[in-house]
């Protein structure tokens, strides 16, 4: 396993090899790098990733919690690929948080075949894997665990803002305040002059009324 930055590196230097009771980060960019040995891989053929999973188990038998490839494809259930070169196998994928634990175990399955028999994977057109079926290809071995690996919760970095940001809210503060001090005085002296306007019509048809009468 590699934890770098780059995905899928031709070969992990060894500062970055992830030994196990290694720790990852939710979000983090896990690497898993497998060497093509000539003695297993022959000339002319390729070494594809069958199934991958990631368990709270180490035991070979254990329910896979998120599987990451499947009949030699990505699942795309979490962000995954895998890259092929003429010396290595890999497949990357994002560490996700996982409810059931945080202590989790990969397990592999790995299959050679000749690099004319490969297929494309229908999930992944980029992807070229051994066939299916057992005609032209065979398992390396049963079963490859790798682990544990502990996962902690994604860090969340505050984040500060500019002082110009800040003296702008504060200057924004300080408008949105006059604002509404201007809004509620215009409401009132918009009160204070309907209900003057009001009187002011009240006494004119009062003094028009007594004039009426006295003429009459």
């Amino acid at each position: 396993m590699c934890k770098m930055l780059s995905q899928c590196p031709a070969a992990c230097p060894p500062s970055y090899i992830v030994q196990p009771n290694g720790v990852y980060t939710v979000g983090e960019d896990l690497n898993i790098v497998i060497q093509h040995n000539r003695e297993i891989v022959p000339t002319g053929s390729t070494l594809s990733v069958q199934t991958l999973y990631i368990s709270c188990s180490s035991d070979p038998t254990s329910d896979a919690v998120v599987a990451v490839v499947t009949n030699g494809c990505p699942t795309n259930v979490i962000p995954s690929a895998i890259f092929v070169s003429p010396g290595s196998t890999c497949v990357t994928f994002q560490v996700q948080r996982l409810l059931s634990c945080n202590k989790v175990y990969i397990h592999a399955r790995l299959n050679v075949c000749s690099v004319s028999a490969q297929q494309i994977c229908s999930t992944s057109p980029s992807v070229r894997k051994c066939p299916s079926n057992q005609r032209g290809r065979r398992s390396i071995q049963e079963e490859e665990v790798f682990g544990p690996l502990f996962i902690l919760p994604e860090r969340k970095i505050p984040i500060e803002k500019p002082a110009e940001v800040e003296n702008f809210d504060a200057k924004n503060l300080i408008l949105i305040s006059l604002l509404g001090v201007l809004a509620v005085f215009v409401l009132i002296a918009s009160v204070f002059l309907l209900v003057s306007l009001y009187r002011s019509y009240r006494k004119n048809n009062y003094s028009v009324s007594g004039r009426s009468k006295r003429v009459h």
